[in-house]
């Protein structure tokens, strides 16, 4: 399975409706978040250059 996958099962279950899912992904696939997002995931990290795109994502969610 995939993140597109992994993420809507993972938001059928009641303790992870509200966690933060981060999906890593390809910069060709960074073209159109709307699957991403649509499956579920809180956000997105684009490989290779993703470190200072984590940091950022990780506080947000933090302060939520």
């Amino acid at each position: 399975m995939d993140g597109f996958e992994v993420c809507p099962e993972a938001r059928k279950l009641s303790q992870h409706k509200r966690t933060p899912i981060l999906m890593l992904i390809g910069l060709d696939r960074m073209l159109n978040r709307a699957p991403a997002m649509m499956a579920g995931a809180t956000d997105l990290l684009r490989k290779p250059n993703m470190l200072a795109e984590l940091r950022t994502i990780l506080l947000e969610n933090l302060r939520r």
